[in-house]
């Protein structure tokens, strides 16, 4: 056995959690930790939409929120 600290408020609150849906805190913290390690992460990143695609080069070089092209886009 493993021990784990975590905040009071949040104990507190997933404890209240866990009895109110009838199961044990232990229960429910093995339930979500299975869920997250069982997940398989996407091998390709998320693609942006075609029309945020063709904006992604408009500010290529911008180094700063002081350049004259993101000041434009910002306030456009």
């Amino acid at each position: 056995m493993n021990t784990l600290t975590i905040d009071q408020n949040i104990y507190n609150g997933a404890e209240l959690y866990a009895k109110r849906h009838n199961i044990s805190l232990q229960t429910m913290v093995e339930e979500m930790l299975k869920n997250v390690i069982s997940s398989k992460p996407s091998k390709e990143p998320s693609a942006l939409p075609a029309k945020w695609e063709k904006l992604c080069g408009i500010l290529r070089g911008v180094s700063d929120e002081n350049d004259e092209r993101f000041n434009y886009i910002i306030n456009k």
